[in-house]
This record gives structure tokens, C-alpha cells and sequence, in this order.
């Protein structure tokens, strides 16, 4: 009779958490599995997800005076996305950003948005503006 012995491990995370799992004799769990979350990252990533809605109602409020706001809202969702990935990269943000900016003009209130967002941004990254 012969036995198996099968082991390894499991690891899966973001910014926001890890899962760690480890797996013993003939691949039965041997360890529960853990999860645990960085409060100052989620907190921070909530920033994030305010300063694009307070930027996302700010565009919808001014869109009469910017020609393309659809495009400036999508481009604004696309920044949430990249945010939210394992790892944001500063220099897409950064374009993004831009795009944004040159996007709503002087539009009433969307700069001090903007503002806001690269502010929060830039906290996420651990960098000291974006």
C-alpha cells in the first residue's frame, strides 16, 4: 500500500488583504485559512472611491460647459479601476490625471475635485503628489 503525501501552500492578496492557506497530507487542509486587511489601505482606497464620486457629481453638475464629459466620466471610472489593482501604476494614474484635468477645463467646482482626487491618489501610492 502506498501513501501520498501532497503539500503546498495557497497566497492570494491585494492592497486591502491577503488570504494565506496551507494544505498538508494528501492535499486536506492542515491550517485554516487567514484573512486579514490593512485598515489604513482600505481607508485610504475609500478616499480614493469619495473623491471620484464628489469629482464624478462635479462633472455631471457642470456638463453643459464641458464639450466632452462622457468621455472625461469614463476616463475618471477608468481611474477607480487602476487604483483598485494590485499594484496602481503612478505614471498611468498620472496621465489619466492629466487627461482629466485638460478634460474640465475651469469648470466650477472640478478643480478643487481634482485636486482632492490627486491628493488622495498620492497618499494610496505613498508618494508626495501625483
Amino acid at each position: 500500500m502506498s501513501m501520498s503525501n501532497n503539500s503546498g501552500s495557497i497566497i492570494n492578496g491585494d492592497i486591502s488583504g491577503s488570504t494565506v492557506g496551507v494544505t498538508g497530507q494528501n492535499g486536506s487542509i492542515q491550517q485554516t485559512i487567514y484573512h486579514t486587511h490593512d485598515s489604513e489601505a482600505v481607508s485610504k482606497i475609500d478616499d480614493v472611491k469619495k473623491a471620484i464620486d464628489n469629482l464624478t457629481q462635479e462633472i455631471q453638475k457642470n456638463k453643459a460647459t464641458i464639450p466632452e464629459h462622457e468621455e472625461v466620466i469614463k476616463t475618471v471610472e477608468t481611474i477607480g479601476k487602476e487604483v483598485e489593482a494590485e499594484s496602481p501604476n503612478k505614471y498611468t494614474l498620472m496621465g489619466l490625471l492629466e487627461g482629466v484635468t485638460k478634460g474640465v477645463g475651469s469648470a466650477a467646482g472640478t478643480v478643487n475635485s481634482i485636486s482632492s482626487l490627486k491628493t488622495a491618489i498620492a497618499a494610496l501610492l505613498g508618494i508626495a503628489a501625483i
